[in-house]
């Protein structure tokens, strides 16, 4: 007898367990995503599930054992323990998709989120939240759902991340459970974890799409790092500036939020 599944936005109610394999429905872009995934376990990468089969209208996925974290979310998925570890996970996600995109990245991929940045180099996830995560003892041990997988660059999908995980996003916070929290300690763990390096010291010229009609300078002044989830649907950018981490949100109805938070050491 199949098992309902709990979680999801899209697909709710309908992906469900039969023995060890996970039936969901298929999308335009499950054949890309398949053979995406099967690309990936052939580097070594077990991060994320196994592609078994495409039907009309359904897929099969090897399911994983594991902990996945339900809004509201348990106090277990909320710590930064857990939150370094996801990180560490998509840095080996990173690590193999760079190793593989190049013939996926024509696609067709999700366009949800508008489309890629510019030069976007490699298949990223661009939908790490604690419902997408499965842990095992605490520690991130598989990527689930990369229903919106889509070129992109590694540094849109950190900042994606931190944007749904630290959260920097206050959007549905109180829905989800996430409980009062150091956002800029938690953006440091994310940057430690996953040994965030690449300096970007200006952001005047890189396109933000027309959500993001207005940048505000602070964002110019990073010393020490940069994210962007650079989409023209969306855009988060988070950067440094005099110890802080400056966070930019930008939407499609041309709402702006800019906030600043003490950078965690």
């Amino acid at each position: 007898m199949d098992e309902m599944l709990a979680g999801g936005i899209a697909n709710a109610g309908a992906v469900r367990r039969r023995d060890g394999v996970v039936v969901r429905p298929s999308t335009p872009h499950s054949p890309t995503i398949h053979a995406f995934l099967g690309a990936l376990r052939a580097t070594g990468f077990t991060g994320a599930p196994e592609p078994l089969s495409l039907h009309a209208t359904e897929e099969e996925l090897r399911f994983v054992e594991g902990d996945v974290a339900l809004p509201p979310y348990p106090t277990w998925a909320q710590t930064d323990d857990a939150l370094a570890s996801v990180a560490r996970l998509l840095r080996r996600f990173h690590d193999a998709s760079a190793r593989v995109s190049a013939p996926f990245l024509a696609g067709p991929w999700s366009d949800a989120f508008g489309e890629p940045s510019p030069g976007a180099s490699m298949i990223c996830h661009f939908d790490v939240c604690l419902e997408n995560v499965v842990l095992r003892e605490g520690n991130a041990i598989a990527l689930l759902d990369f229903d919106f997988a889509a070129p992109g660059n590694l540094l849109d999908d950190v900042a994606s991340f931190a944007r749904m995980c630290a959260p920097v996003d206050e959007i549905r916070h109180e829905q989800l459970g996430w409980k009062a929290t150091d956002v800029g300690r938690r953006l440091r763990v994310i940057l430690d974890a996953y040994q965030v390096k690449a300096p970007r010291t200006s952001r005047r010229n890189r396109r933000l799409g027309p959500c993001a009609r207005h940048h505000h300078p602070m964002a110019d002044q990073s010393g020490e790092f940069g994210l962007a989830c650079e989409r023209t649907a969306y855009a988060c950018v988070i950067s440094q500036s005099a110890g802080l981490a400056v966070v930019e949100t930008f939407r499609e109805s041309g709402s702006q939020l800019v906030r600043a938070f003490p950078l965690g050491l």
